[in-house]
């Protein structure tokens, strides 16, 4: 039997596992009430938990700190000393003194000493870039992704790039993207409370024609998707002998027919004109939920629907 050690991994391990022991150092010094909790580290990317309420700003301005660090080229050794002799300094979970009489310690020369059994670059050079990639809150702790080394470099130029490729069709500065995303959201915002209008105005106006004897009511909803239309539903008044069609335009259009008191499901008055107009979709009893991919003229498509329903609520 021949063991082959996968450098490139250990590498890779090595880089993230040392670049977590700075970057913890420097939320500590930072904020030295914080705790490190969970940890996960591989070749492919770093995990740690920090307990204590703090924000973006701080791991901002932690990861700044580490990537000077890093650009320092700082000596990392490893030393075993008496458990019995850790200092206040030396960070080291609980219990560890307790359970070992002898412990390693890593030390990053006036940056850190901590007790860990991990492997490390011989300098914090070698770890080349650092980039947080994400973060978001768990119970009480914070969790923080981040990569090293070549990971991280490609990581920052495929997200650079990709808003770099927009400035064609959108221009702005690249200083402006905040502003940017913020506009965006904004917008988002906006249009929550537009559909949120639009359902509650639906709910006390009804634009409905008499088919056969059945109130028919449809509406074409812009901006809206399946999930609204359901949601909007719930709103609306049911009254008996009447049919709710409701239509989200999009290259991927989405509708739902509502019926109630009808003589036959909805699958009856839906189905077939669905079908025959390249989508699909199914339901139960009173209402039909269906959807068509590739729309390029989404209001045809609404027309010939309502007309197809039409047909078959006169056939009654």
């Amino acid at each position: 039997m021949i063991l082959e050690i996968d450098m490139d991994w250990r590498r890779n391990s090595m880089r993230n596992h040392t670049a977590e022991h700075i970057l913890v150092s420097q939320l500590k010094r930072i904020r030295p009430d914080l705790q490190l909790g969970y940890i996960w580290i591989d070749a492919e990317q770093g995990t740690v938990d920090m307990k204590g309420d703090f924000d973006s700003a701080t791991i901002f301005t932690a990861e700044k700190q580490t990537q000077e660090i890093i650009f320092r080229d700082l000596p990392v050794r490893s030393s075993m000393v008496p458990a019995s002799s850790l200092s206040e300094s030396i960070r080291a979970r609980e219990g560890l003194s307790a359970k070992y009489n002898r412990l390693r310690i890593i030390s990053i020369e006036g940056v850190d000493d901590a007790a860990c059994s991990g492997i490390h670059v011989l300098s914090t050079g070698e770890i080349g870039f650092f980039k947080v990639t994400d973060f978001k809150v768990i119970g009480d702790a914070t969790r923080i992704q981040f990569l090293t080394h070549l990971r991280a470099a490609h990581h920052v130029q495929d997200i650079y790039n990709e808003i770099l490729s927009r400035k064609a069709s959108y221009p702005y500065e690249m200083s402006q993207i905040g502003p940017v995303l913020d506009k965006s959201k904004r917008v988002l915002i906006q249009q929550q409370e537009m559909k949120e209008l639009i359902t509650s105005l639906l709910a006390d106006y009804e634009k409905a024609v008499n088919v056969a004897g059945v109130r028919f009511v449809n509406h074409y909803l812009p901006g809206f998707d399946a999930k609204d239309l359901r949601n909007t539903l719930k709103g609306l008044p049911s009254k008996r002998n009447s049919a709710t069609l409701l239509f989200a335009p999009g290259n991927k259009s989405s509708f739902v027919l509502w019926t109630h008191g009808l003589p036959h499901d909805a699958l009856f008055y839906a189905k077939e004109i669905t079908e025959k107009l390249g989508g699909r979709g199914g339901g139960s009893k009173e209402s039909f939920t269906g959807g068509f991919a590739s729309v390029s003229n989404p209001r045809e498509v609404f027309e010939k629907l309502v007309k197809g329903i039409c047909d078959k609520l006169k056939s009654g």
